[in-house]
């Protein structure tokens, strides 16, 4: 306006629009020709190029492109990208969906774009059930049902029976997402303590007294731990007892003799056994018992 009311009265101004952030609304931005660039004939056309938002322009084609792509695009455009985050399946989470207007609906620079960005599937969430003095038949068809996991820690327990459920974490009444695992300490059940009694049969062939070693899961046993003559005692029996299983070594004059593997679980306590060869070993010649192999150095007196 201020150049149509202006003096340049001897040229006939045409104008378009182009926009440009930089610089405020209305401003000339370029003219052609330029200014000083050649001589015209008064009542040439000045064509001029002014900053302007009054221009319309095509909504570019953003879909499937990436959040950060839009953006960039629509900003190049200088159009204005408003995000949206919606809950879609059928595309990748941090991908634009759609977008309103549509790709190819004429706006004006600077519009607004709304720009639909996915982030997939929201998970569901259920309510975590109350499994405490369940069995572990009933968590799994329940926790089945809910697509839910579970692990489990056992404990000895004389308040619940062997294989229910004592306590769980996360507790019940909560919300938790599908494919979670839920934590159960289950019961053992009480847990009876056994005594096994094994017979040791020493090698009736040793006939010194030897060191007779008794180890129960590695720690050695007092009790039975005893320097024996095995000729004089053929059986020699030891006691052991656990809630569990033990390995329980004999060990005879330093020699691994015996290995028994003893379940306590069942009743009476289950026993197995590996076996060694006893090796004798062979005893040092005296020096006295030994024949002289260097004549004697005394003369020897003969009697008359």
């Amino acid at each position: 306006a201020d150049i149509q009311k202006s003096k340049y009265t001897d040229f006939t101004f045409q104008f378009q629009s182009k926009y440009d952030s930089n610089y405020p609304i209305g401003v000339v931005l370029k003219q052609d020709p330029e200014a000083n660039s050649k001589t015209v004939k008064a009542g040439s056309v000045i064509v001029l190029t002014v900053n302007s938002k009054e221009i319309n322009i095509n909504t570019p084609y953003i879909l499937n492109e990436t959040e950060q792509q839009a953006k960039n695009d629509l900003l190049a455009k200088n159009l204005v990208p408003q995000i949206m985050y919606v809950e879609d399946g059928n595309s990748a989470p941090g991908y634009v969906t759609q977008t309103y207007p549509k790709a190819g609906v004429e706006v004006q620079l600077g519009s607004t774009i709304y720009v639909y960005v996915s982030k997939g599937l929201l998970p569901n969430f259920v309510t975590i059930p109350n499994l405490k003095g369940l069995s572990i038949s009933d968590v799994q068809a329940r926790l089945h049902a809910l697509n839910l996991k579970y692990s489990v820690t056992y404990q000895e327990s004389a308040d619940y029976p062997k294989n229910t459920v004592i306590s769980q974490t996360p507790l019940q009444d909560g919300k938790i997402e599908e494919g979670s695992t839920i934590n159960l300490v289950v019961s053992k059940g009480v847990i009876v303590t056994r005594t096994a009694s094994i017979d040791v049969d020493l090698p009736q062939q040793e006939t010194n007294e030897v060191l007779v070693r008794v180890t129960v899961d590695g720690v050695q046993d007092t009790d039975d731990t005893k320097n024996l003559v095995p000729m004089y005692n053929a059986t020699y029996t030891i006691s052991v007892s656990g809630k569990s299983s033990s390995v329980v070594k004999v060990e005879v004059g330093g020699q691994l003799y015996r290995v028994y593997n003893v379940d306590f679980t069942q009743d009476p306590p289950a026993v197995s056994v590996t076996k060694y060869n006893y090796v004798m070993k062979t005893p040092a010649t005296s020096a006295a018992t030994q024949a002289p192999t260097v004549a004697p150095t005394q003369p020897v007196t003969k009697a008359r």
